[in-house]
């Protein structure tokens, strides 16, 4: 019977993460999500026997709840999905300051803020793979206004409206980042934001 007893594999977890199936993976692992943060009480989880996908907090896994290294957000949102979230703003901003870069380089007249956006651009992509690698030097690349400043008074002068518009869409991603730098320790990934 013990022989059995050792055979018998533990059951192995899926989990959802940021609308995305997950695993499988030992309930260790599904402890170990818990503690850092990662899996909230509102997390589904499934297992092989289960009829539908269930909420983390409907399980025996509720009890590691309390044992989380740090608070969780107040924002409401799981890290993961919050990481998720800042990541894709960061690919969108990428994407929209180097579309609009290129278009004021080819129409000359906004050379310099288009040139400008182009390198705006550059940074929010490779920041972007920071973010969704935790890594911990993202917060302080955000410190510095300097940058923002500076891309927004270039559009400003040279007609650029919209890339006043993305400046503003900028600063909210930095103040996110900013109040959720608990998120980004103890990982390095290079990337620089403007």
């Amino acid at each position: 019977m013990d022989e059995k007893a050792e055979k018998t594999p533990l059951p192995e977890w899926y989990y959802e993460e940021t609308g995305q199936r997950k695993g499988p993976v030992p309930e260790s692992e599904i402890i170990r999500l818990i503690i850092a943060g990662e899996l909230t009480g509102e997390s589904r989880l499934w297992k092989k026997g289960l009829p539908e996908w269930i909420n983390l907090g409907s399980t025996d896994f509720q009890q590691h709840l309390s044992e989380r290294a740090e608070p969780p957000p107040l924002h409401g949102i799981p890290p993961g999905v919050f990481i998720h979230r800042m990541a894709t703003y960061e690919l969108g901003s990428g994407i929209a300051w180097l579309c609009l870069g290129i278009l004021q380089v080819i129409s000359l007249y906004l050379i310099i803020a288009g040139i400008w956006n182009i390198i705006a651009a550059i940074s929010r992509l490779r920041i972007r793979r920071g973010i969704e690698s935790r890594a911990s030097t993202v917060p302080a690349q955000y410190e510095c206004l300097t940058g923002l400043i500076v891309i927004g008074v270039i559009n400003l002068i040279f007609g650029g409206v919209i890339g006043v518009l993305l400046v503003g869409f900028d600063f909210y991603i930095r103040q996110q980042i900013l109040q959720n730098r608990h998120l980004f320790v103890g990982k390095t990934h290079a990337g620089s934001a403007g």
